[in-house]
């Protein structure tokens, strides 16, 4: 059976995942800008794959978000190429350039040009998640506040563990990939788009 380590297990989405996925599930709450600790880590588990969730949300540091969510990537990467593990990871929708002022949306930038440097230069076998809103079971989001799913703006946890599934049984990881998930909203607009092109 392959074996998924997940990182910033006791998160939002890892915590979820960690019940969800039909694998040899290892949790991490490792301290990702501590690589000795991760190095121990990687070595006792050998993971096969890696999805990587950890990451600094919220704090009002600007420096805490390039610290853990970009040097705390660069550390994953590393692992990832030593053990030799497929990398999947989980970077953001929301302010994804980088001339944004949200910091946050800014260091996971960052992190996904890590990501697709690094395949390109030094084959790490990885693929990027850009997930909209996430919703669990009861409607719920990461705040535990009501999901505007009637709004077309969110995402179920449990589609997103079956894409998880998808991606680890199908993909090959032989070329960089980011998928894109995206509430019922933004879908049917792509629709009613084709459709009007086919009309004309």
């Amino acid at each position: 059976m392959k074996k998924i380590l997940i990182t910033g297990a006791k998160g939002f989405v890892g915590s979820f995942l960690t019940k969800s996925l039909n694998y040899e599930i290892h949790s991490s709450t490792d301290d990702i800008l501590n690589i000795d600790r991760l190095d121990k880590t990687f070595q006792y588990i050998e993971p096969d794959y890696v999805i990587h969730l950890a990451a600094k949300v919220d704090n009002k540091r600007q420096e805490s978000y390039l610290q853990i969510n970009f040097l705390g990537m660069i550390n994953i990467i590393k692992m990832c190429l030593k053990y030799k593990c497929k990398l999947i990871n989980f970077s953001t929708d929301c302010g994804d350039k980088f001339n944004d002022v949200d910091s946050y949306g800014y260091s996971k930038s960052l992190a996904e040009e890590a990501v697709k440097f690094f395949v390109k230069n030094n084959n790490l076998l990885a693929i990027t998640i850009k997930p909209s809103h996430l919703y669990d079971s009861n409607e719920k989001d990461r705040f535990g506040e009501d999901a505007q799913v009637w709004k077309g703006r969110s995402y179920p946890l449990t589609k997103l563990s079956l894409l998880l599934e998808d991606i680890i049984n199908k993909h090959n990881f032989n070329k960089y990939r980011v998928f894109e998930t995206r509430g019922l909203k933004e879908r049917y607009s792509n629709i009613k788009f084709k459709l009007r092109s086919l009309i004309k």
